[in-house]
């Protein structure tokens, strides 16, 4: 287990389970008839990361995967948290 909790990838993730909350707790309110302009920003990827900027950076200058603008319009979607699973180790 050592290797795999020394990863920074691990850590990393341990790091955005409090931005997780955030979005659990957007689907919560929903079932409390929040208006749904207010979901639908709490639900966007950006707000999975500290600095969406930096992001935005990785995916198109250090990696290149991804035009800036795509990768901006990529951090602008909406999670469906439906759809999202939780990985099982």
């Amino acid at each position: 287990m050592t290797p795999i909790l020394e990863k920074e990838s691990t850590v990393e993730a341990f790091r955005a389970l409090p931005k997780l909350n955030k979005v659990l707790q957007a689907v919560k309110t929903f079932s409390n008839k929040t208006n749904l302009k207010d979901i639908d920003e709490k639900l966007k990827l950006k707000n999975m990361f500290k600095d969406p900027v930096v992001v935005v950076d990785i995916l198109s200058v250090k990696y290149g995967v991804l035009s800036r603008r795509m990768a901006e319009y990529l951090l602008e979607s909406t999670i469906n948290p439906m759809a999202v699973r939780v990985a099982t180790w």
